[in-house]
């Protein structure tokens, strides 16, 4: 979590933003997982093998895989696109499955 300075901000402000954004996560005001995760950590190898599994085999769309993993989305947008598993044709909404991502994975 970022270190907020109680000499300039007091405490209960503190407080009352960081519910604030626990609250408002739900609406898209911000990242629900913006306390919880570390930005520019790794990924562990298996935590990216379970976001390409999910990719190739589940319904999920990339925000909600990203939440089921405590990750931001561009990091499971950045591994479909590594590992070319989801394609779009014209619609973000619509995919088909790489065929040769499915043989591989």
């Amino acid at each position: 979590m970022a270190h907020l300075d109680e000499s300039i901000f007091p405490r209960w402000a503190i407080h009352e933003l960081l519910l604030s954004c626990q609250s408002n996560a739900a609406i898209g005001w911000c990242s629900r997982g913006t306390m919880e995760r570390g930005q520019g950590k790794p990924l562990s190898p298996e935590r990216i093998e379970k976001i390409k599994k999910l990719l190739a085999t589940s319904d999920l769309s990339m925000p909600d895989i990203a939440e089921r993993m405590g990750c931001a989305r561009g990091r499971v947008v950045s591994i479909n696109r590594k590992f070319q598993i989801r394609l779009y044709e014209t619609k973000r909404s619509s995919w088909v499955v790489n065929k040769d991502f499915r043989n591989t994975a």
